[in-house]
């Protein structure tokens, strides 16, 4: 994935929070994403400032424990692009103007309070939540008829194996590919 990462550049110069900018780059390189960031109010680095466009990336994480209005502007901007966005900010020190972000036109934005502890675990599970909702989103509706026979074999399907109907339809389809030699032609 291909992620946009904004840090407050005037509070860079803070060795505490340089520190945790530097490791929210490398927690996410290592979990394997491409990383573009940005100092926002200062310089820009890892790339020229004109080729970095939360357009281009695929989700944008802000690190807001430093809100201003520069920064709230960038979130803005990202949430209209209709980009999913995770602000992080350091345990008890949620800014207020995050209470800003709140109903319908901010459902792409998650908040996540972290600590040295959490971080890693916060950035790989919003990744992995992100691409699930992705192979969800790609998924086709398919309805069907059902003889009553079959549709009460998949309510006791359920009931005895607590696995949803779909899910067994879909096992069975799988199934089914694997042992079909000809579709590989097919495709």
């Amino acid at each position: 994935m291909k992620i946009y990462v904004l840090f407050g550049g005037s509070s860079f110069s803070n060795k505490d929070l340089g520190a945790r900018y530097k490791s929210i780059v490398k927690i996410l390189k290592s979990l394997g994403h491409s990383v573009i960031f940005d100092f926002v109010g200062g310089e820009t680095a890892g790339k020229d400032k004109s080729a970095i466009k939360i357009k281009e990336a695929d989700v944008v994480v802000g690190e807001v424990s430093r809100f201003d209005i520069a920064f709230g502007a960038k979130i803005v901007e990202a949430l209209s692009a209709k980009k999913s966005t995770l602000c992080l900010y350091a345990k008890d020190k949620k800014p207020k103007g995050l209470n800003a972000f709140t109903g319908r036109a901010f459902q792409y934005l998650t908040v996540k309070e972290y600590d040295g502890k959490n971080l890693k675990s916060i950035l790989a599970d919003y990744a992995d939540d992100l691409k699930k909702e992705e192979k969800l989103s790609e998924a086709k509706r398919f309805n069907f008829f059902l003889p009553q026979e079959m549709e009460e074999f998949l309510d006791w399907w359920q009931l005895k194996k607590k696995q949803p109907k779909s899910e067994l339809v879909r096992d069975l389809i799988k199934e089914k590919i694997g042992e079909e030699k000809e579709y590989g032609l097919y495709l």
